[in-house]
């Protein structure tokens, strides 16, 4: 069964004495602990003034789970203009599939997110309950426009890069954009790399910024933010920057092999089994140490490649070639056990004697 919900700031939340930011709709008899999970990823930061219509839509596909339950979360994050009080306000539809649902969907995330007529933009009515198993129709793929990444960066190629990502453990991709850019077109042609399969695994954000609230594979970050920055003074994993692709100096894309598809959907199958009745699909979300970890070790591979560990050329040099030199600690243990010898020696050659004499 599906949840969702919608997120924004009203003068009067769907539970009794919530105002303000607050979920205003959802899903008769959705769990607690879910609605408050989905609450947490309704994060948004304007780029331009309240109501401009630069501001970026944030599309979102992330898995949360919820106890034993895994979820796959489909998300609209927008500028919703000013609220009740003439601030800034933002407005977030979540969608959270169960894995059962996610077996049954033969297109792209992409396509249900593109459905104009289920997405929530605005909302000026009273809390409410919404009816259980509203699902968005996905789009035909004429819904989208084409062309998108050869619009941004001047090479339609650069969509297999971002999906040969899948094939290295989901290395993280951080693609910088300017304003304007189809972002969700981008990421649907990368995605069409991949079989219908691998594409639910992929999470992705289209308007990625520290206020999102959840980590993703690939996160589209807009030119002149702080995260943007950021990730050009630490880069990490695949960087796709547009000032890179203006100044002719990004060579990354020339330098790719050839994407094999079948490789990938194979080493997928084979390195990720599920029990039975999961299919695959049952892919733990990634946690924000788990996508750290992955980060410092896409920083480290180079250098790994580059040199030996300096632990093993020091362990090589202290390792003697040849007879062996004791310490004075094992010296003086050696002396000990000779001069303990020597005496029970004696002690054994007197005691001897003496019985001797007896006799």
């Amino acid at each position: 069964m599906s949840f969702e919900i919608v997120y924004t700031s009203s003068q009067q939340g769907l539970h009794a004495g919530s105002r303000g930011f607050c979920t205003v709709a959802a899903t008769i008899g959705i769990p607690r602990q879910l609605m408050e999970r989905l609450e947490s990823l309704s994060g948004y930061q304007h780029q331009h003034p309240t109501g401009s219509k630069l501001n970026p839509v944030n599309f979102c596909c992330q898995s949360v789970r919820i106890q034993e339950e895994t979820f796959v979360v489909l998300s609209r994050v927008a500028d919703a203009g000013a609220d009740f009080s003439g601030r800034s306000n933002k407005i977030a539809h979540h969608l959270a599939l169960s894995l059962d649902e996610v077996r049954l969907t033969n297109c792209s995330p992409t396509l249900l997110l593109s459905d104009p007529d289920f997405w929530f933009t605005k909302w000026a009515r009273s809390p409410e309950w919404l009816p259980a198993n509203r699902l968005p129709k996905p789009v035909s793929s004429g819904g989208i426009p084409a062309n998108a990444w050869k619009t941004a960066f001047g090479d339609a190629g650069w969509s297999a890069v971002v999906a040969r990502s899948v094939e290295n453990d989901f290395e993280p991709v951080f693609a910088i954009v300017p304003d304007g850019c189809n972002v969700i077109g981008m990421v649907h042609e990368a995605l069409q790399h991949l079989s219908t399969r691998i594409q639910w695994r992929v999470s992705f954000s289209t308007y990625f910024t520290r206020s999102s609230g959840g980590d993703c594979h690939w996160r589209f970050l807009r030119d002149g933010m702080a995260e943007a920055t950021a990730v050009r003074n630490r880069p990490v994993g695949i960087v796709i920057d547009v000032n890179s692709r203006l100044s002719g100096v990004d060579q990354k894309r020339s330098n790719q092999p050839s994407l094999n598809v079948d490789s990938i959907d194979e080493s997928e199958d084979d390195s990720n089994e599920q029990p039975e009745g999961q299919e695959g699909f049952d892919r733990r979300p990634v946690t924000r140490s788990q996508m750290r970890r992955r980060e410092a070790g896409a920083r480290s591979r180079q250098s790994r490649l580059a040199a030996k560990n300096p632990r093993e050329r020091r362990s090589e040099r202290e390792i003697p070639q040849g007879r062996h030199t004791p310490t004075p600690k094992a010296k003086k243990l050696e002396t000990w056990w000779i001069v303990t010898g020597l005496f029970v020696v004696i002690a054994v050659i007197a005691l001897v004697v003496w019985l001797i004499w007896l006799k």
